[in-house]
């Protein structure tokens, strides 16, 4: 298993007034500060990941999720910690993603002779 598949996913949403390059900038530098790995940034929004670890030191353990101590609930919203309130709005657990095989059919999907028809 790959070492970023255990890593915990948050999706980080500037605030209004941060969404331009220096605010991003601004945001990226807190965001590293506190360990956090930057694996992408839009617009409005930067995606960052951390050990399971990192994730509760930073958030504290009542941040953890219902499935285990180390694995947060998709979705849920974090406590934006004081150091980022200036440049970010709300941090988000990213949700896991299904891998899927190259045969659509295998999920459920129509292929497309079906569609067709």
């Amino acid at each position: 298993m790959p070492e970023s598949s255990n890593r915990v996913r948050l999706q980080v949403l500037l605030r209004g007034a941060c969404r331009n390059e220096k605010g991003r900038a601004e945001a990226i530098a807190a965001l590293t500060a506190l360990g956090l790995e930057v694996t992408g940034t839009g617009a409005a929004s930067i995606s960052v990941r951390a050990s399971p670890a990192e994730y509760s030191a930073l958030f504290g353990p009542g941040s953890k999720g219902t499935r285990g101590a180390d694995v947060p609930d998709s979705g849920r919203e974090i406590v934006v910690p004081s150091s980022l309130a200036d440049t970010v709005e709300q941090i988000t657990v990213a949700p896991r993603h299904i891998q899927m095989s190259g045969d659509a059919n295998a999920h459920g999907m129509p292929d497309k002779d079906e569609e067709t028809r």
